[in-house]
């Protein structure tokens, strides 16, 4: 199946519809590769319109409850690909989530068939391997302090602090920033290290554990996905060749024309239901009912 139009017209065709052609997908692609298929999605494209706090889109502890449920009935002999699209979200939660995952799965491949920015990109590195498409993106996960990113506040406020060592004449017209900024510089920098220490120890351990200094190469890779310099902007896509370019193990989608089939097919029926209903996210296991959260009074419910 795999495109947009054939997925469509399959839901529109079957009885069940949405969960249906989803739900088949999701077990073909686990029969396929003898791998447990896990998909952890955000419909924050097709939502976010709606006023909803930003939070219910990212990734938060929430989730953790709706990750025990869906792989509780997984055989953990098997590998995990965990198919990612989010636009990220807390630090803390992804760490939370990332480590239970590793902790029960000593194999794990994260697909993105298309997204999986800032603390997206973070989870993407749980694994020894990242699969994705042409058309698919990672980002940068410098940590944001409200709509600023962290790196941006550390960097402009020494930046401005050494313009004044240099010329004292300098001090009037770098002290609104150097004000506005010095109360928050700590704390940004303890959250650039967090997310680094995050994503150094999870590279290092698993997908770059075969280089000469696995610490230092994922060192290396977290510079690039960190720092402006490189990124030029928070928001930045990051697609398959610079993120391997970058350091990252990345597998190309297109290699295995039948995977990238049924990676497609979950892609699009997911999209789909995310799209048409009143779900905001979907997490599901190809052996587990699906944990879909809904917009609902406000507030969101669990099917």
């Amino acid at each position: 199946m795999g495109d947009w139009a054939a997925v469509c017209k399959a839901i529109r065709e079957s009885a069940d519809r949405y969960d249906l052609v989803r739900t088949q997908a999701l077990e073909e692609l686990h029969q396929y590769t003898n791998r447990n298929s896990v998909i952890y999605y955000s419909g924050w494209l097709q939502k976010s319109h709606l006023g909803l706090p930003f939070l219910l889109f990212e990734i938060n502890d929430v989730d953790m409850n709706s990750f025990m449920s869906v792989v509780s009935r997984l055989p953990k002999d098997r590998g995990l690909d965990l198919i990612l699209h989010t636009p990220g979200g807390d630090a803390a939660a992804t760490e939370a989530i990332g480590d239970y995952l590793r902790s029960l799965f000593s194999d794990i491949r994260v697909i993105v068939p298309q997204l999986a920015l800032s603390a997206g990109t973070m989870l993407a590195c749980i694994g020894s391997r990242i699969v994705m498409g042409k058309h698919s993106c990672l980002g940068g996960f410098d940590p944001l302090m409200g709509n600023s990113s962290a790196r941006t506040i550390v960097d402009d406020f020494w930046n401005a602090v050494n313009e004044v060592k240099k010329d004292s004449a300098n001090a009037i017209a770098w002290s609104t920033l150097i004000h506005n900024y010095a109360p928050f510089v700590s704390e940004a920098q303890r959250a650039i290290e967090w997310s680094e220490d995050i994503v150094t120890g999870w590279l290092s351990s698993d997908m770059l554990s075969n280089e000469q200094d696995p610490e230092n190469a994922a060192k290396a890779v977290i510079a690039h996905f960190t720092q402006l310099q490189h990124t030029k902007a928070h928001r930045r896509h990051i697609g398959p060749e610079r993120a391997a370019a970058w350091g990252l193990k990345v597998d190309k989608l297109e290699q295995d024309p039948r995977l990238q089939d049924l990676v497609l097919t979950v892609h699009h029926s997911t999209v789909a239901t995310l799209t048409d209903l009143d779900a905001y996210k979907i997490i599901q296991g190809q052996a587990s009912p699906p944990v879909v959260l809904r917009v609902a009074k406000g507030d969101s419910s669990e099917q």
